[in-house]
C-alpha cells in the first residue's frame, strides 16, 4: 500500500503505530484537537455553562514532560486519546469541558451536580487505567473537584473555585482523585461515589 499522507496530501514516513493507526506529527495532532473541539463545542465559550455554585474537574498529566522528551514519537498521539477520553467521560456525565489544555497536558471541565464530576473524576481514571497504552507511554492523571462559587466571564471561570481546585489537583498522586469538604459533604449519603478521608 501507498505510504500514509496527512491532511495537505504530504507522505508521512516512518511513522510510529499506536494501536493499529500510524501516530501523528504533534502539528497534525493539535490541528485535530482544535477541529474536534469546534465540532464537538468542548469550550465553554460555545455551550451554556451553569452559574452560581459548581464543581469544578481538573486534571493533569503526571510525567507528561518525561513522556516528550522519552517517547517524542508516541506523545502526541497518546495524549490526544487522553483529551478524547476525558472530553467524552465529563459529556457523558453532564459536565463541560472548558479547556482541554490548561497549563501543561491538563484540563478544566464544570458540573452543576458535584455527585456527577465525582462519578466522571472516578470514571476518568478507571478509563485511563483501562486503556492499552503503549509501553514506556502509560497515561495517569492527577485529578482534583472542588464545589464553590466562581466568575463566569467570556466563557471561562475566575476566582478561587477555579485557584484552589488547581491547588488540591497539585496535592493528588498519579491515578487519584481528591475533593475539598465542601465537595464531599454534598456525596454524602448519595449513590455512586463515596469520599474516604486521607
Amino acid at each position: 500500500p501507498p505510504p500514509p499522507a496527512d491532511e495537505r496530501g504530504d507522505v508521512l514516513v516512518g511513522l510510529p503505530q499506536l494501536d493499529g493507526h500510524l501516530a501523528a506529527p504533534p502539528s497534525t495532532v493539535r490541528a485535530r484537537r482544535r477541529a474536534r473541539m469546534r465540532e464537538n463545542q468542548d469550550v465553554g465559550e460555545n455551550r451554556p455553562l451553569p452559574t452560581g455554585v459548581v464543581t469544578f474537574l481538573m486534571t493533569d498529566v503526571a510525567g507528561s514532560t518525561r513522556l516528550w522528551e522519552e517517547r517524542s514519537d508516541l506523545a502526541g498521539a497518546v495524549l490526544e486519546r487522553h483529551e478524547a477520553l476525558i472530553a467524552d467521560l465529563v459529556r457523558r456525565h453532564g459536565g463541560t469541558l472548558v479547556r482541554s489544555k490548561g497549563e501543561g497536558d491538563s484540563t478544566f471541565s464544570v458540573f452543576k451536580d458535584a455527585c456527577r464530576a465525582a462519578e466522571a473524576g472516578v470514571e476518568i481514571q478507571r478509563a485511563l487505567q483501562r486503556e492499552p497504552w503503549p509501553t514506556g507511554a502509560e497515561v495517569r492523571v492527577r485529578a482534583a473537584i472542588y464545589t464553590g462559587d466562581a466568575e463566569l466571564r467570556a466563557g471561562d471561570y475566575y476566582g478561587p473555585g477555579p485557584n484552589r481546585c488547581a491547588r488540591l489537583r497539585e496535592s493528588a498522586h498519579p491515578g487519584q482523585v481528591v475533593c475539598c469538604e465542601s465537595t464531599a459533604a454534598r456525596l454524602a449519603g448519595r449513590a455512586g461515589v463515596t469520599p474516604t478521608d486521607l
